[in-house]
């Protein structure tokens, strides 16, 4: 296939059995500008083009074991943005737990095992990606103090993410964002249900 498959395509070839899936993780693999978007993030964010050739294959994988696993899931935005969104989650993770696996072997300290796979998220990661949506009406600097704060990040990383000058700064700035976030789900009310 040369065309861009549709969210419905997607679905459709990824629930249809083994070809099917093969298909499309074929066709997704070899999207250019989803490739392009998914490497810009990752590089812009501590990784490598390995890391982000890796979280393009975790990225549709997940994509298609949910597709197949619930049928009754619905795409809201368009495919690009919501395959988008599982790539920004998956890496953010990883760096989230790098770093807990740097400063616990820093401290020597045992690191607990986590329970949860990159499939047991993936609802999470829908979650997440109706989350960036939302944050996506709030602004661009909203949304990535508050994707930061989310995952971890110290005001000390966030304000130096984000270029700020002070720790004090990053903690106004996410005060404010999560402020506009309240009033926006507030006039929302099944925005702010699909969130619970």
């Amino acid at each position: 296939m040369s065309r861009i498959l549709t969210k419905a395509e997607a679905l459709d070839l990824a629930r249809s059995g083994k070809a099917g899936r093969d298909t499309v993780l074929r066709h997704l693999y070899h999207w250019s500008s989803l490739h392009q978007k998914i490497e810009g993030y990752v590089l812009r964010n501590s990784g490598t083009a390995d890391d982000a050739r890796q979280v393009q294959v975790d990225t549709l994988v997940q994509f298609v074991k949910a597709a197949v696993r619930r049928a009754d899931m619905a795409i809201e935005q368009d495919l690009e943005h919501y395959l988008l969104g599982i790539a920004k989650y998956i890496w953010l993770g990883k760096l989230r737990k790098d770093k807990t696996i740097r400063k616990t072997n820093e401290y020597n300290e045992t690191l607990a095992e986590s329970s949860q796979t990159v499939e047991d998220n993936m609802i999470t990661a829908e979650r997440y990606s109706q989350l960036s949506k939302v944050l996506s009406q709030l602004g661009e600097k909203c949304r990535s103090v508050l994707m930061l704060w989310g995952n971890g990040y110290t005001m000390t990383e966030i304000a130096k993410q984000m270029n700020y000058k002070s720790e004090k700064m990053a903690k106004k700035k996410k005060y404010e964002c999560s402020k506009a976030m309240m009033r926006y789900l507030d006039l929302n009310a099944d925005v702010k249900e699909s969130l619970r």
